[in-house]
């Protein structure tokens, strides 16, 4: 009698553990879209159909700058590859490629601020300077935290011992 009675408060914990973690995963906090969307949309105070034109800009803008990135690191990474075969030899100019394709990143980036800013409206037009101070301080912010020296290098650090 004592395994059944076990049994069944254990078949009843299980059910309740179960039913709670139904509950969390149902109704979890909805977390804040990504930082530039939202601000932006509330920056502007956009319509409904000026929100949906701003978010597929945004999208096609991000897999565009991606998709460049993606490309200058490949040509990045061919670029000093050549210093670990090349025996004293001196390094080639960066290829006009790489030139190339940070050009094309700010005129992506100029192209796509002058098509958000022609959805917007005279009066949606005053916050667009500070939509643009916002937006180049993000990405000047960005690429500085990516330049190194900050971070140590064990397997530089253990080479100078």
């Amino acid at each position: 009698m004592k395994k059944l009675k076990f049994y069944q408060l254990a078949a009843a914990g299980l059910l309740l553990l179960n039913l709670v973690l139904l509950t969390l995963l149902l109704w979890q906090p909805r977390f804040p879209p990504p930082p530039g969307g939202h601000a932006a949309i509330e920056l502007f105070n956009l319509s409904e159909e000026q929100n949906d034109t701003f978010l597929a800009l945004a999208e096609q803008h991000k897999e565009k700058i991606g998709s460049l990135n993606a490309r200058h690191e490949e040509l990045i990474k061919e670029y000093l590859d050549g210093l670990k075969t090349s025996a004293g030899q001196t390094t080639p100019l960066p290829p006009a490629v790489l030139v190339e394709l940070e050009t094309k990143k700010v005129v992506s980036l100029y192209d796509h601020l002058s098509e958000v800013k022609a959805i917007l409206t005279p009066d949606q037009m005053e916050a667009f300077p500070e939509f643009v101070d916002a937006l180049t301080h993000q990405i000047f912010s960005r690429e500085r935290r990516k330049l190194p020296g900050k971070r140590r290098n064990p397997a530089i650090d253990q080479s100078n011992e």
